[in-house]
């Protein structure tokens, strides 16, 4: 079973990868990236074919690519993997190993980084979910959305007022 290799500082952690693998900042993908800023919601899918798996970014905004013999080009469209591949999404470095197993020991489901906020549980089914923290309820999205924006105005609405306050004193020392 083809599996993914999650690149950490102080080890790694793999996930068994079945017909289909998510791979984002939400916390309802495969793999679940909630504390990287460069990873999309939903940022690329991993998907089994006849050969073998193919990667299809999800029109992220900083893009997936994938490091093969020297290269590493953005994906576009759907690439097929080879045993090797690195995938780069954000900050996070995914080797694809073809013939990779998934873990089966209990300790492989520990926490092994205090910044890892989704640990990765073995299903009877053998598919790796993420469980940690709760789904992020949408009415405090929508209010973080708020006040963002709303921030984004009082930031506008003070560069506005210094530019108005920077012209009347130009044209107040010509006339």
């Amino acid at each position: 079973m083809a599996a993914l290799r999650y690149e950490l500082e102080g080890g790694g952690r793999r996930f068994a990868i079945g017909r289909r693998f998510a791979i984002g900042r939400a916390a309802e993908n495969d793999l679940a990236l909630p504390d990287d800023a460069a990873v999309s919601r939903q940022h690329a899918v991993i998907i089994a074919t006849a050969e073998g798996h193919e990667i299809e970014d999800l029109s992220s905004a900083n893009g997936t690519f994938v490091e093969r013999a020297g290269a590493r080009p953005r994906v576009s469209g759907r690439l097929a993997l080879r045993d090797g591949d690195v995938i780069c999404a954000g900050g996070a470095r995914l080797v694809y190993e073809q013939g990779g197993e998934a873990p089966a020991a209990a300790e492989d489901t520990a926490m092994i980084d205090a910044g890892l906020t989704q640990v990765p549980e073995i299903t009877r089914a053998g598919s790796v979910v993420p469980v940690g923290l709760p789904p992020r309820d949408a009415t405090l999205e929508a209010d973080e959305g708020r006040g963002r924006r709303l921030l984004l105005l009082t930031a506008v609405s003070a560069i506005a007022a210094v530019a108005a306050a920077v012209v009347s004193l130009l044209l107040g020392s010509v006339f």
